[in-house]
């Protein structure tokens, strides 16, 4: 009895550490926030430089120590030599076109290192309880500093985000609180709870799914709220109980809540819905203007729809200046923004990727996930900041984890 305690307590000390691990990753991810006093320090190419030392760290931390120094293989890696092959013959085209250097191209695109977080997850090895316990307070400690810094409480550094000089308030005109990166985070918590959701009913699941939604329409992305309001609503009225009884208590009560809070935010959502109208029949609104160039001018020959047009450095040509000054971003455009950057190749591989996550007896959570990159790629899923490259990293790890747990129990 003794040593099964002990095997359980050594094997919670493990999930828990990396728990602590990833949650470490994720927020070098974000460069911490840029948070006072460290915010001089945690530039880009430095927290780049700190997350890839972080798993090469996790490496020696979780591999066994006969295994150090030894290389592994798996299929689950292919999506990660597909982006590189992607972003490898994009060099050509920026050169074609920019007279941009090979050695140039690949400093532009060293965000794209942090893909490498892919391999190094299948060496760390965590399970999905360590992925939702890091997401979760990693999600917390997101909404605290942007609910902070709403509050004029001076913990991040603005200059990193925006060129505002006048402070955000609580409740403004666009939105409730500053949209930090490693956002999707959050909405990546609710999905793990509304997965847990489907298999049980509970107050504790119900809380944390309430909690984690309040949190995506406290941040007011529209397509993460969109998404998730969808999914949410979808879990809450497809929840089963043991008997028809509980079943129909479970409805009901979600509906008396769901009333509950649509109620006392209709104001927001017809304002998020009004201002997604107007944009939208905008001809000048900038996502607009952003697909129009990127889809229909910016590849002057047939094959550039294939190679895409690199990611240009502002050394070798002022064109990526000269679309930010009129409001045109590959960031606003989701897989159009990363197409254009690095071709076809990796948009196959991520939508094979997501695909394979909602085949018949994936779990719910990443179906989930898939829909959310899917339906997410139309704007905010451009995979080129470390932050949203760790969450493509362990989606796609999560996905070859289960099958490989599918299958281990089958077999047994």
């Amino acid at each position: 009895m003794d040593k099964v305690s002990d095997e359980r307590k050594t094997h919670l000390r493990l999930r828990f550490s990396k728990s602590v691990y990833l949650l470490v990753l994720m927020l070098i991810s974000v460069n911490f926030f840029h948070f006072f006093p460290i915010s001089k320090v945690t530039d880009n190419d430095i927290c780049l430089v700190a997350f890839l030392f972080w798993l090469i760290l996790g490496h020696f931390l979780y591999k066994p120590l006969n295994k150090w120094l030894s290389l592994s293989f798996r299929k689950g890696y292919w999506p990660f030599y597909a982006v590189w092959v992607g972003i490898i013959i994009s060099f050509l085209p920026a050169r074609t076109l920019y007279g941009q250097s090979f050695v140039t191209s690949l400093i532009t695109s060293r965000a794209m290192l942090s893909m490498v977080a892919l391999p190094f997850l299948f060496v760390i090895q965590p399970t999905r309880s360590d992925v939702e316990n890091a997401a979760k307070w990693f999600s917390i400690i997101l909404l605290v500093f942007a609910i902070l810094d709403a509050l004029n409480i001076p913990i991040i550094d603005r200059t990193f985000f925006m060129d505002e000089e006048k402070p955000k308030k609580l409740i403004d005109d666009d939105s409730f609180v500053m949209l930090l990166p490693g956002f999707q985070w959050v909405g990546i918590s609710l999905l793990f709870c509304l997965d847990r959701m489907k298999k049980l009913f509970s107050t504790r699941n119900l809380l944390s799914s309430i909690f984690f939604f309040a949190g995506v329409f406290l941040l007011q992305n529209r397509s993460m709220l969109f998404i998730c309001a969808i999914l949410f609503a979808y879990t809450f009225f497809s929840v089963r109980g043991k008997t028809a009884k509980q079943t129909a208590v479970i409805r009901y009560g979600t509906l008396l809540i769901l009333a509950i809070i649509i109620g006392t935010t209709i104001p927001q959502w017809i304002k998020l819905f009004n201002e997604t109208t107007s944009q939208l029949s905008n001809f000048q609104y900038n996502r607009l203007l952003a697909y129009n160039y990127f889809l229909f001018e910016a590849c002057p020959s047939a094959i550039y729809y294939f190679t895409g047009t690199g990611m240009i450095s502002a050394h070798a040509s002022s064109i990526m200046k000269d679309l930010m000054d009129v409001g045109i971003y590959n960031s606003d455009v989701g897989f159009v923004g990363l197409w254009n950057y690095y071709g076809i190749i990796p948009i196959v591989a991520i939508v094979i990727m997501a695909l394979k996550g909602m085949k018949k007896g994936t779990p719910f959570y990443l179906k989930f996930n898939a829909i959310f990159i899917l339906i997410g790629g139309a704007t905010i899923a451009c995979f080129t900041s470390p932050d949203k490259i760790l969450w493509l990293c362990a989606f796609i790890y999560l996905v070859y984890d289960a099958q490989r747990t599918t299958t281990t129990a089958i077999a047994g």
